[in-house]
């Protein structure tokens, strides 16, 4: 598989999205189910990471809007942030078509440069408001 899912931390607070080289839509499908599992073995808000560094160029049948609508949908009340690493300039086009089209925050999808720095940009987030990352 070009796309993997993990937790990113031993706290299970931080998913992180692997893509490497050419995926299907079909494989973020797959990998989108096995995050919903995760996300309902723990009862509190989580980050994303997806590191798109090593990712080829996004698949060319299908939506891409369509299927950040059905993540969105997954994830709506329990994932706080995702911060895309290493995307192109069409997938940052593509969250901000989808930003506006569906009126979602854009504070809430972030773009890094490295998973380092993702990883302290959650760290930040977390301090400016501890109650919307907050493990019971």
């Amino acid at each position: 598989m070009s796309i993997t899912v993990s937790w990113d931390d031993d706290a299970q607070t931080i998913l992180r999205w692997n893509f490497v080289g050419i995926w299907t839509w079909d494989e973020f499908e797959h990998e989108l189910a096995a995050t919903a599992r995760r996300m309902e073995a723990v009862p509190y808000p989580v980050s994303a990471i997806c590191d798109m560094t090593c990712s080829g160029p996004l698949p060319v049948t299908g939506s891409a809007i369509s299927h950040m609508w059905q993540a969105r949908q997954l994830a709506q009340e329990q994932l706080t942030t995702a911060i895309f690493v290493g995307s192109s300039a069409h997938v940052r086009a593509i969250i901000g078509l989808f930003c506006t089209i569906y009126r979602q925050r854009r504070d809430r999808y972030l773009f890094a440069s490295s998973v380092e720095e993702a990883r302290a940009l959650l760290v930040a987030r977390q301090v400016a408001s501890p109650s919307a990352t907050q493990i019971p």
